[in-house]
């Protein structure tokens, strides 16, 4: 198990999860995950968000770094070890989106 950071834009709430497949993550952004690169200072984890989920037509998301994206994501490693970033870290950085 690998502790995530939950960026549930449909409840517009910050959590930390704990998930041990890819089946969980996918679960999580409700589809495929695509990793972001380039938004950086995650502390080693990764920005993961649906890769289609502007396609898909979810009429919510969120704004991070000033990159918007459609749907749920999560910060992660993409491995088994805990994200080192924590809901504080995004004060200032997040933002919520709705149509």
């Amino acid at each position: 198990m690998a502790k995530v950071l939950f960026i549930n834009a449909k409840e517009q709430k910050v959590e930390v999860r704990e998930v041990s497949t890819l089946q969980e993550q996918q679960a999580l952004v409700e589809g495929y995950i695509e990793p972001v690169y380039y938004v950086k200072n995650l502390k080693r984890s990764l920005l993961c968000v649906n890769e289609e989920g502007l396609y898909k037509g979810f009429d919510y998301g969120f704004q991070m770094d000033g990159h918007q994206f459609v749907g749920n994501g999560f910060i992660g490693t993409l491995a088994k070890s805990d994200t080192k970033v924590a809901p504080a870290d995004l004060v200032g950085r997040l933002a919520w989106l709705h149509k």
